[in-house]
């Protein structure tokens, strides 16, 4: 069901996403004519983040606040090749602000994020329910990595409920 997010990930993507929004507020209501708002959404998976942010802007007006300041938004979607990440394709690709990147290089390796997004900083990086899944050993390396494409100013928003103690309401599997 698009029209609400499963009550178990629902707080955690709340958060990364009013963080974005409130920053892409900000951009637009700072920014000039010919500029763009840039969100990358690191680990997108199914794309849940992106679609509720998507979502929100469409209930806050933001593609007519964009182009009564003459901006553009871009929506970069980063995750490694699988049926999640197919799937969020499969959802979003239509949307004109939109861009998939895969994070595996041909060689196997990841692809540094400035390669991906074409040399583009990005003003904010959400990061939802992603980084339980990478070994801690390569924790170190992401961090630097996510720093290099935040613009000056930018955000990483991230949340990661699944590694603090499990709530009281908890379903674990």
């Amino acid at each position: 069901d698009l029209a609400h997010p499963r009550l178990w990930c629902a707080p955690a993507t709340g958060y990364v996403v009013a963080g974005a929004l409130e920053l892409i507020e900000e951009r637009i209501a700072a920014g000039d004519a010919g500029e763009t708002v840039r969100v990358l959404d690191y680990g997108a998976g199914t794309g849940l983040a992106a679609i509720e942010l998507l979502k929100a802007c469409r209930e806050r007006g933001i593609d007519r606040l964009l182009g009564e300041r003459g901006m553009e938004l871009e929506l970069h979607l980063a995750d490694l090749p699988s049926s999640w990440f197919a799937r969020g394709y499969e959802l979003l690709r239509d949307c004109s602000w939109t861009r998939f990147h895969s994070l595996r290089a041909a060689d196997g390796s990841f692809r540094p994020l400035r390669e991906l997004t074409g040399g583009e900083g990005m003003d904010a990086v959400m990061a939802n329910m992603v980084f339980h899944l990478i070994p801690p050993a390569a924790l170190r390396e992401l961090a630097a990595e996510l720093a290099s494409v935040i613009e000056p100013g930018g955000r990483l928003i991230w949340s990661s409920p699944d590694l603090g103690p499990a709530g009281p309401h908890a379903v674990l599997f």
